[in-house]
């Protein structure tokens, strides 16, 4: 099966009716059935942060999508320590504010 990651855009345009892309995620989103739809743990974080998590209807949406079987989560362990040391580092050490 082919894979698609999926960003918190997404997730706004097929959620929320109030969204200016919802038509056309809408008209988009049974691409969505026919492939692992991958999702990084940050664009999870990310949209669950969010106004997004106030509209009901839509969280509900959400977490029923999430709990397909067709939908893989990427989990940020091997990467997240490395990137806050190194956001850190740049900006701090090296006045290099990111």
């Amino acid at each position: 099966m082919e894979a698609v990651i999926v960003d918190t855009g997404v997730w706004y345009g097929l959620f929320d009716s109030r969204d200016s892309y919802h038509e056309d995620a809408r008209g988009k989103a049974d691409l969505l059935e026919f492939l692992t739809v991958v999702v990084p743990w940050p664009a999870a974080y990310e949209a669950l942060r969010t106004r997004f998590v106030r509209k009901p209807l839509a969280l509900e949406q959400f977490e029923r999508f999430l709990k397909r079987p067709n939908v893989e989560f990427v989990g940020d362990e091997s990467f997240r320590d490395a990137a806050l040391a190194l956001s850190l580092e740049s900006s701090l050490r090296r006045k290099r504010p990111l």
